[in-house]
């Protein structure tokens, strides 16, 4: 597809680039390239564990583009802020913990299974100027040292105005399905589809990629909470520390991907996942557990090797 569009783009007219452009991605019927309409979308991100399904430098493109939205922020005119938010820099936050038991506990099976299904949903999640430590990310949410005080402290996002105003007296699954509603709406104004647009196509989509991150290892029994990963090659005398979020401990730095830690190591870009070693006794890398959670769930690897992420201070 993106082929046709550089082949038509070409030969036609600059001034008609726009119009070519919907027309083509309007003709798209398979079910990875076809556009979506607005309630496919909205019925789809009110569920949707959007942090396992799209890689991170692709969530953090969509929460940037609605932190930009919020600021007024188009094309034609600067935002209200005076500028668009900073590219590839804020860490991505959940607000509700992954790690809640301990300070966001409920009551019964049923209330456990609905709070684990909105960890990972778009209302759950935030930019941050970097990013708390897992003491404070799992910690309690209201006091003076909780963490929506921690969160003001780190923030510079508009999008975050609805967190603080309706997270004033506690954060819960409802607080959580308003925030996605809000933020969704603002993902369909940012990119609108056409007038009469259905979004039908033709076929199944393929299996579709997850992301999958040191948690899911983690809440699956591959990978143990203070394990120790070391370095590949002459790396091997560095040592990582998993943490109760998924971020891995590298000195004094903290790290909320293998990769981001691989490339702090070895100061240039780096596939954490082949990086890293379990086992390094037996060659058993990180890369070895998650292709084990592929198969056992029967999800496709989405890779991230997320190589600008800052570390969480």
């Amino acid at each position: 597809m993106i082929a046709l569009l550089i082949q038509e783009l070409k030969d036609g007219p600059r001034q008609e680039a726009a119009t070519v452009t919907e027309r083509i991605l309007r003709e798209q019927t398979s079910g990875n390239l076809y556009w979506p309409a607005d309630e496919e979308v909205q019925t789809w991100l009110a569920t949707a564990p959007i942090y396992r399904r799209l890689r991170r430098g692709r969530l953090r493109m969509v929460l940037e583009a609605i932190e930009d939205h919020f600021r007024g922020y188009d094309s034609d005119r600067p935002s209200y802020a005076g500028q668009r938010v900073a590219r590839d820099h804020h860490a991505i936050e959940h607000i509700l913990p992954q790690q809640w038991q301990t300070h966001w506990p409920v009551e019964d099976l049923a209330a456990r299974l609905t709070r684990d299904n909105h960890v990972h949903v778009l209302g759950n999640l935030t930019l941050l100027t970097r990013g708390l430590n897992s003491r404070v990310s799992n910690g309690p949410w209201l006091g003076e040292n909780g963490k929506m005080a921690h969160l003001a402290q780190h923030d510079v996002m508009l999008m975050n105005n609805s967190v603080r105003t309706s997270g004033a007296d506690g954060w819960d699954e409802q607080t959580i399905d308003t925030r996605t509603t809000q933020m969704t709406r603002a993902i369909l104004e940012i990119w609108p589809t056409p007038p009469g647009h259905t979004g039908t196509h033709s076929g199944a989509a393929t299996q579709p990629t997850s992301y999958i991150g040191l948690n899911a290892l983690i809440s699956e029994g591959l990978l143990k909470v203070g394990q120790i990963l070391t370095g590949r090659g002459r790396f091997s005398d560095v040592q990582a520390t998993v943490l109760p979020d998924g971020s891995l401990q590298v000195g004094d730095r903290i790290y909320e991907s293998p990769s981001g830690a691989g490339r702090a190591v070895r100061k240039r870009s780096t596939n954490g996942w082949t990086f890293w070693d379990v086992d390094a006794a037996n060659s058993v890398r990180l890369d070895d557990l998650r292709g084990q959670y592929s198969v056992q769930f029967g999800v496709e690897v989405d890779n991230d090797d997320e190589q600008g992420t800052p570390p969480i201070e």
